[in-house]
């Protein structure tokens, strides 16, 4: 009777599944101990005291055959250092070494500058550093496309107990994460939070959590967000682009792509001499000039950097500006 019971109930709430598993003629009782349905989102798992005791064993569910492409990534992916070193370090992702070969790549660059220039580099701020990435131990950081939290681990490391971290993502942090952050003495102020960066609301929140630590504005603004991919490599990159456009945006001020506006005072949330990085997919100059263009108008110093961690044949790049014109102290 109750085997019955899941089996018009289940017909009535999941119809495509019920006639998958033969329940429109469910007879009393079935030969598996279990029967799991599924359509789409939803799950009924079935009681097992309904079945008889001389059902045979479950065989659980049978595996997805993988694609040729996908076999060959999942391939590719165990046997890359960078990812064994990071399930070693209790990383969430293999991101964390991309940002530390950024730092260090950012210190050589910044060197560079310093004797192409013949021991000075133009700075008109007063605020270019040249000791890495994260030359400030009490900084703040906005770290957006967060999760799972590569960035947001490697940036605490980094900080001192004076400086703030912000995470915002649209899918929560890696457990792992949220405990090295919050559970080491020695790491930053840390606030996450769960939403998208372009609302209005989390715009708010943001600003709400600066003034709340005597802030106005924040001396790094870093993201590693890239759209949900489609399969089509051109597409998924100028929806990529799209996010570093509007990520500069929020950092600098949303007149930034007008040549001929001068930036809103308190538009954006990056201080004067503030520092920008974001990850984008080569493609074409066509595409990509409009992002370069404001990153040149609006910081005195930008390149485009390729960790070595960023494998080889991916398109991913990512776009480094320091020296923002703009903005006001923090």
């Amino acid at each position: 009777m109750i085997c019955m019971n899941y089996a018009a109930r289940a017909k009535a709430s999941y119809p495509t599944t019920a006639r998958y598993l033969g329940f429109c003629n469910l007879p009393c009782f079935r030969t598996r101990q279990q029967i799991v349905m599924r359509d789409e989102y939803a799950h009924v798992l079935t009681s097992s005291s309904c079945f008889s005791s001389t059902s045979r064993k479950n065989k659980g569910p049978t595996k997805k055959k993988l694609s040729g492409s996908s076999l060959k990534w999942t391939q590719r992916h165990e046997k890359d250092p960078y990812v064994k070193n990071a399930r070693i370090l209790g990383s969430p992702s293999r991101a964390i070494f991309k940002l530390e070969e950024i730092d260090s790549m950012v210190n050589n660059y910044m060197q560079q500058q310093i004797k192409r220039k013949g021991g000075v580099v133009s700075n008109d701020t007063g605020h270019l550093k040249t000791k890495g990435l994260f030359h400030n131990s009490n900084a703040v950081v906005l770290d957006l496309g967060a999760a799972p939290g590569g960035w947001t681990k490697y940036v605490a490391q980094i900080l001192g107990s004076d400086g703030l971290l912000i995470a915002i993502d649209l899918l929560p942090l890696d457990d792992r994460t949220v405990t090295f952050v919050e559970k080491s003495v020695s790491t930053p102020r840390f606030h996450f939070i769960q939403g998208d960066f372009n609302s209005q609301s989390i715009k708010t929140d943001v600003k709400d959590l600066l003034k709340a630590h005597n802030y106005n504005r924040a001396e790094y603004i870093i993201s590693d967000m890239a759209a949900n991919f489609t399969g089509d490599s051109m597409t998924d990159a100028l929806r990529t682009l799209q996010l570093c456009e509007d990520a500069l945006m929020l950092a600098v001020g949303s007149s930034c792509f007008d040549e001929r506006s001068e930036l809103e005072e308190d538009d954006g949330i990056l201080i004067n001499g503030g520092t920008f990085l974001c990850k984008y997919f080569a493609c074409g100059q066509q595409h990509e000039n409009d992002l370069k263009s404001a990153v040149k108008r609006n910081f005195e110093i930008s390149t485009v950097l390729k960790p070595r961690a960023s494998r080889k044949e991916s398109a991913e790049l990512y776009l480094f500006a320091t020296g923002f014109r703009g903005g006001k102290e923090k």
